[in-house]
């Protein structure tokens, strides 16, 4: 498997059951995590998109690895997606919280502009949120005292709707 089979099914020279059925059947862990990085070296975000969602391995464990490892990254689109799957399958995981403050802090290009960048913050909080309410609150609460007056606002907000319940 390699990037040129992803790149015709993105210019729609082959289907996503012909791309599927091009991937061996020992493909793993490593293969996946070896695209990804050769489309980190390409630039190439709208295969990276392709891989990350329908490539196997596609077991929880293996995606909650790649998608704390693509969250710190700014090269690709997918922010959005990864921060609501912190927020709606992975919010059992208290190490996450920290893959959240750090997306908070650390912005992408795409997202500059000030009202996606403020739905992107907001999100970032939904997702602490769902996380144990102990841990949280506590995030909520270090990131209630921050010098950014947007970050301080949701987690002030957050913190109050989970305090309140």
């Amino acid at each position: 498997m390699n990037l040129v089979d992803v790149d015709k099914f993105i210019n729609g020279l082959i289907s996503q059951n012909d791309l599927i059925s091009r991937i061996p059947d020992d493909f793993k862990f490593k293969d996946k995590l070896d695209l990804i990085m050769e489309c980190k070296i390409k630039n190439r975000s709208d295969l990276f998109e392709v891989i990350f969602w329908n490539f196997p391995p596609t077991d929880t464990d293996s995606h909650l690895i790649i998608s704390r490892f693509s969250i710190l990254e700014a090269w690709h689109t997918q922010h959005e997606e990864i921060i609501s799957s912190f927020q709606e399958e992975f919010n059992h995981h208290r190490t996450n919280i920290l893959y959240i403050e750090n997306a908070i802090h650390n912005i992408p290009e795409y997202l500059s502009n000030i009202h996606l960048q403020e739905s992107y913050i907001r999100k970032c909080f939904y997702a602490i949120s769902a996380h144990s309410k102990k841990d949280a609150i506590k995030a909520l609460q270090k990131l209630s005292g921050s010098e950014n007056s947007t970050i301080a606002k949701h987690a002030t907000a957050q913190l109050k709707r989970l305090v309140d319940v």
